[in-house]
């Protein structure tokens, strides 16, 4: 198969593959009973990550320390700056106020502690510990947190009619904006029909089953992104690109297009908890979670890795905090000051590559 068509597959199959996790991950956490953050956070967020935790241990057993960093600071600039900058662009994000109490803060963290652990352009086994301990520690929390603000389980969309998207239909379940469901008085609301008696009547799924969907969802965004990544650096290569530059621009968007077509489809259906969730659970994932098991695994070397990179991750991670001051919504214009940030980043990549050729 032609990289061209390496690269059509796989986007074809991330399309689908983000539409149908974001409606089964919206079911779970109805039949849960927890807020869609926490899947959003955990589920999601580290089954998408499962790319750039796959490349980048892979280049560490093989040597390339480049591209096992440059495959992390990448995907978490392209998170933040592209992934959550186009999907402010498409909807205004309203973010919770727990992220900005714990998440958000630990993104910002794990970038500056990053930044010092590889100033020497090395990844120390006890610094890739450190990150480990972080990330459990971070997984308690989130699993402490979740059974402290568990609700009864929530009416699940079969049987009220509300569909992955959030819309109802017209019976007497309303979806409040942190995905907890309401019922208003039958008088309220008009007489169901055929079809919502026959939604009403249905069986609901199963946690089980939910779960498998998201499984198998998974799979096929990582299948799809594997075709993306490998499709990528074939043309990549056959340009005369170096290691450094295809991990921190084309493997780290490879790898995060998981990231960046279900945070896109969930902003489209104005889902801020999965938009928001995913990149942030992501990033936190990418840092404490694979640059720990790598590291762990054997201590990494990425001499091409600057400062520059490393300290725009920082940038990026801490501007995650500037919504605070606009009533915790992340406005189109954020959107766009990131995007055109990453714009301008891959455009000194490629400047710098180029003047390398020369």
């Amino acid at each position: 198969m032609t990289p061209y068509l390496l690269v059509l597959a796989g986007l074809v199959l991330l399309y689908f593959g983000a539409e149908w996790i974001v409606s089964a991950s919206s079911k779970l956490a109805l039949r849960l009973g927890v807020k869609p953050i926490f899947i959003a956070l955990t589920i999601v967020a580290f089954g998408t990550s499962v790319p750039e935790l796959l490349v980048s241990t892979q280049s560490t057993l093989k040597g390339w320390g480049d591209l096992s960093i440059g495959n992390v600071v990448g995907s978490n600039i392209c998170n933040i700056a592209l992934i959550l900058g186009l999907s402010a662009i498409i909807c205004p994000i309203h973010i919770s106020k727990q992220l900005f109490r714990f998440e958000i803060p630990l993104v910002v963290l794990a970038a500056l502690l990053t930044y010092i652990f590889l100033n020497d352009s090395t990844m120390a086994r006890w610094e890739a510990i450190v990150f480990l301990a972080m990330f459990a520690g971070y997984v308690a929390v989130c699993i402490t947190m979740a059974k402290r603000g568990a609700a009864p389980p929530a009416v699940d969309p079969a049987e009220t009619g509300v569909g992955a998207d959030g819309n109802n239909g017209n019976n007497n379940a309303v979806v409040g904006a942190d995905g907890t469901v309401f019922i208003e008085p039958q008088g309220n609301r008009p007489a169901l029909d055929g079809n919502d008696n026959a939604a009403k009547n249905a069986k609901p799924e199963s946690a089980a089953k939910l779960v498998a969907l998201i499984v198998v969802d998974l799979a096929i965004l990582i299948f799809g992104a594997d075709l993306l990544v490998d499709g990528s650096v074939m043309l990549a290569k056959s340009w005369g690109v170096s290691e450094a530059l295809i991990g921190l621009t084309i493997v780290a968007v490879g790898t995060s297009t998981p990231e960046l077509a279900m945070t896109t489809i969930a902003a489209l259906r104005k889902n801020n908890d999965f938009a928001i969730g995913n990149i942030v659970g992501s990033s936190i994932f990418n840092t404490l979670c694979i640059l720990g098991v790598a590291g762990t695994i054997r201590p990494i070397v990425g001499k091409a890795i600057l400062p520059r990179d490393m300290l725009l991750m920082l940038a990026v991670s801490a501007a995650l905090m500037l919504p605070l001051l606009f009533k915790r919504v992340m406005a189109r214009w954020m959107g766009a000051a990131l995007f055109l940030t990453y714009v301008v980043y891959i455009v000194v990549l490629c400047k710098g590559e180029i003047s390398k050729g020369v």
